[in-house]
Formats: structure tokens, sequence, C-alpha cells
């Protein structure tokens, strides 16, 4: 009922939203704030995490339908996106990280090929808990890949290799999400691992991305199957947070936290998808996001290798203020350097693309 009236007092656009630049800043500012160690109990992060991967479904739903026809024959072009999107950034970051833990010695760095390819080919990092140490971690105290929070990268990097496809051959997102949601579903009752099952891999994350995509095709057609399909899905995870609460199942790592932000996304997202709202503080904002999920750690190594080395004490508040701080000046650092020129390169290539009249104008992810 409140997702029907949500969408029935809006016109109906094809857009995507700007204010989603302000959500992804806010979630990325979560995600930082929760590895600050200074918020015990309810983990912001994990339900950040959990709203981003909401976004990157309706998000990529909507550039290969738009911006790539939704048609295979343009997939190369929509995995250049992507790697355009993701790697210039990461890969600054990365490089930032190594001088810095080669310069200083902090967190005793070992490198070898292996943990050197797969931090930076991010694909294979939310399996990390499988991989041999030595073939991931770089920092040995405490032990940590280039950049810790990367690992959710790897769960959208495999999202972004199959949207295509599902997309294209419809009827195969319902058996998915199914799957997907029988998998969380074991992973909430300790079947399989809680962690592992329920939050990092793909297996039982997904529904949560094509969630985004049902709710971006709800958008498109007001009453479809989407929609309802959608609120099936969403009455399920509030029932099902309620049954685990009951029986006192919801202390289990992080299932609380990945229902409430489901929960709680999916209603934000469904409020924020219909309003249209621009402006440059809200761009900025938007384009800082992706910059502070990746660089937030550096920023705190380097205040703990700094504080030490000097034996400066600051307070909890203090830290709390120079951590951000420095959290947000590294991330503008690397929006104007790198990824301004990065960008205006990727949206050249898709303005002269074959297909390019159907080019979204709104969209930043």
């Amino acid at each position: 009922m409140l997702i029907n009236k949500l969408y029935n007092k809006v016109v109906k656009k094809k857009e995507v939203p700007t204010l989603f630049g302000i959500l992804r800043f806010f979630l990325a500012i979560f995600v930082a704030i929760s590895h600050m160690t200074l918020i015990q109990g309810f983990n912001i992060g994990v339900s950040s995490v959990v709203i981003f991967y909401l976004l990157s479904g309706y998000v990529m739903t909507h550039s290969f339908k738009v911006n790539f026809e939704g048609e295979l024959r343009n997939i190369g072009c929509f995995y250049r996106d992507r790697l355009l999107r993701v790697y210039p950034l990461y890969f600054f970051y990365a490089i930032m990280t190594i001088i810095f833990v080669v310069l200083t010695g902090y967190g005793k760095p070992e490198f070898n090929l292996i943990s050197l390819i797969n931090n930076f080919t991010i694909v294979l990092l939310n399996y990390c808990m499988w991989l041999d140490g030595s073939t991931i971690y770089v920092l040995q105290e405490p032990k940590w890949w280039l950049i810790p929070p990367a690992w959710s990268l790897g769960a959208e990097l495999q999202f972004y290799l199959l949207i295509p496809f599902i997309l294209r051959y419809q009827k195969s997102m319902c058996i998915l999400i199914l799957a997907s949601l029988l998998v969380f579903v074991m992973a909430t009752l300790g079947i399989i691992d809680t962690d592992y099952f329920g939050y990092r891999v793909l297996a039982g994350t997904l529904f949560i991305f094509l969630s985004g995509s049902l709710l971006y095709g709800a958008n498109q057609m007001i009453g479809g199957n989407d929609e309802k399909f959608l609120k099936i899905i969403w009455v399920f995870a509030l029932l099902w947070l309620c049954v685990l609460a009951f029986y006192e199942q919801i202390e289990v790592p992080f299932t609380l936290e990945v229902l409430v932000g489901y929960i709680l996304g999916v209603l934000v997202v469904a409020v924020l998808s219909r309003v249209q709202v621009s402006s440059p503080i809200e761009n900025l904002l938007g384009a800082l996001s992706y910059p502070i999920f990746l660089c937030h750690f550096l920023a705190f190594w380097i205040i703990a290798y700094l504080s030490a080395k000097y034996q400066v004490t600051l307070g909890q508040r203090g830290l709390f203020i120079v951590q951000l701080f420095l959290t947000v000046l590294m991330g503008y650092i690397g929006y104007r350097l790198i990824d301004i020129p990065v960008q205006r390169i990727r949206k050249s290539l898709q303005r002269n693309s074959t297909f390019g009249d159907s080019l979204q104008k709104n969209i930043k992810g």
C-alpha cells in the first residue's frame, strides 16, 4: 500500500533520479563511520552496503536498457563502461596505499605477484575467506588487502557480468531471485555460514541486486509484475525478520543489518526514485561517494601512523573529526585528479557509440 501511494503520486519518468547521489554520499559516510569502531552494536555500514546493492541493481538495469538498448550485441560497450567507472579510481587509491605502506612500513607489508593480481583485479575479493592469506593480504599487521571495503566491489563486478544476460532472458530473473533468497534464508538459519552467504557472496545477495532491478521495472510500468514480485519479496523479508527475532536468531552476524538494510532500502530507493531534483552540490556529493568509499581506510592508516610517530593522542571526538575530514579531503583529491577526466572519456565513448541516441543524462553510476 505504501509503495503504491508513492508510485501514484508522481509522474513516471525514465531518468535515474539525481537524489540518488545524495543517498550514495551518506551511505559511503556511514560505511566509513562503521569502520571507525566508534559505534558498537548495530553495524550501519552493513546496512549501507545492502542499500548500495539495491542502487546498483536499479542503476545497472537503467544503464543497460537505456544506454545500451538492452541488447547483448552491446555487451562489450557495457563492460567497458563499467571498467571505466570502477577501476581508474580504485587503481589510484591502491597505488597510493602501496606508496604509503612502502615508505612507512605501516602494517609490515609483504608483496607477491599473486596477492597483487588479486588486489588489482578485485573480482575475487569477496571470496577472501576461502583464499590462502598469502594470495590476498598485503598488510600483515593487521592482515588486510590494499583497500579493505573493496570485497563488496567483487560482488558488484560479478553482478555486472551477469545483469545483461538476466535482463535479456527476463524469465531467468524470478528463478535466480528465489534461488538466492533460499541461500540467504539458509544462511540466516545457520545451515551455511551466515556472514559469507548472507552478506558477502553473490549467491546469497543476488536477490538484493535484482530487487533494485525490479524496482526500476516497477517505475516504468506501475502495477506490473515487477512491482508485485518486489512487494512479495519485501513482505517476506519483513516477516522473516520478525520470525528470526521471535526465535532469537537475529543476533547472528549480520542478519539484522542485512534485513533492516533491505527493508528500509527498498522504501528509501522507492521514494527517491520518484524525485527529480538537480543541483551542483548534489552532483558533487554523489561524485564523492565512490572515492570516499575507497579511500577511508587509507586515511585512517595515515592518521594512525602519524599519531604513533609523533605521539599525538586524540580524543574520541577529535579522532572522529580528523578521520572524517581527511577521508573527504582525500576523496575530493581523487575525484578532481582522476574521476573527472576519466568520466569525461567514459561519457564521450557513450556518445560516440552507434546506440548513443538513447543515452542517459542524469545517471551517476
